[in-house]
């Protein structure tokens, strides 16, 4: 009976039927007027990245990608790097799509930070530039 006390108690915010109404075309006007209302109740949450990654200051970083003059495609690939989506091994893995979350390339755990500081020869480029940014800054490339 709990179910036709709340529908009771939800009913008036349900505009009356009209004598052309079929019942299938009713059932639909009480389920969305439910629905927009469980909708409006609910709090909205926080994007998952966020989340993910609390401390990142995110105006700052949609500012950046918003008004830098890149390529669409490029645009986009930072998109999905800034939500973590980009299809990972250890992503794939996670959502049952991969049998393994290990690298093709060198056997490791096959992650956004794997792909694009340590796997072959893009590790050897992330040193690289750590080592010209440290020579720029004048400090000792392990505090870069």
């Amino acid at each position: 009976m709990e179910h036709v006390r709340a529908y009771a108690l939800d009913m008036p915010y349900v505009p009356p039927p009209r004598l052309d109404d079929t019942p299938k075309l009713l059932r639909k006007r009480i389920y969305w007027v439910l629905h927009t209302m469980a909708a409006a109740s609910s709090s909205a949450r926080p994007l998952r990245f966020v989340t993910m990654y609390p401390n990142y200051d995110w105006s700052r970083i949609w500012r950046n990608l918003h008004t830098a003059w890149i390529p669409d495609t490029v645009r986009s690939t930072y998109y999905m790097v800034l939500h973590a989506i980009l299809p990972t091994k250890e992503r794939l893995n996670r959502i049952a799509i991969s049998d393994s979350d290990r690298c093709n390339y060198c056997g490791h755990t096959d992650t956004l930070s794997h792909r694009k500081m340590e796997c072959g020869a893009v590790g050897d480029i992330w040193r690289w530039t750590l080592v010209r940014m440290a020579a720029i800054l004048r400090i000792n490339a392990c505090y870069v």
